[in-house]
């Protein structure tokens, strides 16, 4: 399986992004490491375009019972 999130898709996100006013980011609540590599991939991206709006969607929300990382962390993500 391949996620969007994956190292080897950095190499083109200039390529993906560049001219484009907003991107999505997701991540699963019941995997915390998703959300922890949101910071890298937020690094990145603002490096290449400052006035990108994004919006952050969180995954899986039908697992509550497994969360992993709570709402409140996710709407605090800068």
């Amino acid at each position: 399986m391949r996620y969007a999130g994956e190292e080897r898709f950095r190499l083109s996100l200039n390529k993906y992004i560049k001219g484009e006013g907003c991107i999505l980011f997701g991540y699963n609540i019941t995997v915390r490491e998703s959300f922890e590599n949101l910071n890298s991939w937020l690094t990145e991206i603002k490096k290449i375009s400052k006035n990108l709006c994004m919006i952050l969607v969180e995954t899986n929300c039908d697992l509550e019972d497994e969360r992993k990382v709570t709402f409140d962390k996710g709407k605090d993500l800068k």
